[in-house]
Order: structure tokens, then sequence, then C-alpha cells
């Protein structure tokens, strides 16, 4: 069994082909790197003679290089500040990578418990198994809501491997 995780590299990887596809589009991006990982990415929507903040995200490693949190926010025109919508929540074990997703609860100024959770582990050098559970709130039981098995010539590329 193949244990995935999620690097810096992996990240850096896939926003230098979100610059190079968006090229042209309405929208431009931005990012902060450090210590060769990316810390935040920026996308801001081009105006006719300016840039407009739209989102920004901010990426945490693991003392081994893994992503451990993805935060995004959105910005407030209005108030003047970024405003956090959603955390994606990375842990890895042996066999699988978990991700939650949770939302910001602008009542209690915290995220939410994690609603929604996927699961992928890896098999071989080409099969990667995907579990997606809806989380429920006060009994929190997983209910699966979509699995299946994706085959990929090169999956080492897809995710990065130890």
């Amino acid at each position: 069994m193949v244990l995935m995780n999620v690097t810096a590299g992996m990240i850096l990887s896939m926003f230098t082909q979100a610059t190079q596809v968006t090229n042209g589009g309405d929208y431009v991006y931005n990012a902060d790197i450090e210590e060769g990982r990316l810390t935040t990415l920026y996308a801001y929507r081009k105006a006719e003679t300016m840039l407009e903040k739209q989102s920004m995200s901010t990426y945490r490693y693991d003392e081994q290089n893994r992503l451990k949190e993805k935060v995004t926010y959105r910005w407030d025109a209005d108030e003047l500040k970024w405003v956090p919508v959603k955390q994606l929540a990375f842990a890895y074990s042996d066999i699988l990578v978990t991700v939650d997703y949770a939302r910001w609860n602008s009542d209690t100024n915290h995220f939410n418990a994690p609603e929604k959770r996927t699961e992928y582990m890896g098999f071989a050098d080409t099969l990667l198994g995907v579990r997606m559970y809806q989380l429920e709130g006060k009994d929190g039981k997983e209910h699966l809501i979509d699995s299946y098995v994706m085959m990929h010539s090169d999956l080492k590329n897809l995710l990065a491997t130890l």
C-alpha cells in the first residue's frame, strides 16, 4: 500500500499550473513563499485599471513538510478585511490521507465542526481509492456519500508519495 502525502512541492506545482491556465483570463494570482513552501495564495479579479482582491488561502505544513491546513478567506470590500470562509484539515496515517472540511461561523468567530470528510488511499502505483462522507452534527456519525477508485498512469505525480 502506498502512503499519499500532500506536500509543499505539490501545492506550488498546482499554483504554477493554475497561473498558466488562467493567463489572459479575468483573474491574477500572487503567492508568498517561505523556505520553498507556498504559505499564502492571493486571487485578484482584473478590473478596468486595477486589481480587486477576491480570495486568499493560507497553508500550514507539518514537520514532514506535508500540508496540514488550508484556510480560505474572501475579501469584504465594505469592511476592508479578509473574512474566513472554509478550512481544510489534512491528517496522515500509514494507509490514509484524510481531509476534513469545515465552514466559518461568523456568530462564534470559529470554524464549525467538520461537516465533510474525504479519505484517499493509494493502492499499488496506479490506483487511488476515494471515500467521501457527510458528518452529522451532534451524533458525530459519518455517512458515506460517495466512493470510487481512480486509475492514473503516474499516481506518484497526482499526489506525492513517501
